[in-house]
């Protein structure tokens, strides 16, 4: 998805806000029902609605899953297929790995 500077921005300073404070309450975050783990970050930009899936994981770090502009009432369950796929891959890896590295081989 391109998006153009200012919906960037937007978007960034909600990821920064989110990295501070941890949890953020709604409306800026919310939980996804049924789905242990999963929570989306919900920024709204100009008529753009856009959504960030992401999980807590241990040691209160943020992992984001997926990402998409939202253009209707609900979530479409493809979207929220897509984050738990990768939220289920990611704790698998996690597993075997024995932890997630960053990209200078330090664990998270």
């Amino acid at each position: 998805m391109e998006l153009n500077i200012p919906s960037r921005q937007k978007i960034f300073s909600y990821l920064d806000l989110l990295e501070e404070r941890g949890l953020l309450p709604y409306p800026y975050s919310r939980k996804i029902e049924g789905i242990k783990k999963l929570r989306e970050l919900r920024v709204e930009f100009a008529s753009n609605i856009y959504r960030i899936f992401y999980f807590v994981h241990k040691d209160k770090q943020i992992i984001l899953l997926h990402g998409f502009i939202k253009k209707s009432q609900k979530i479409p369950s493809k979207e929220i297929a897509v984050a738990q796929r990768r939220l289920k891959d990611f704790l698998a890896r996690d597993k075997k790995e024995g932890g997630v590295r960053d990209g200078q081989g330090k664990r998270f």
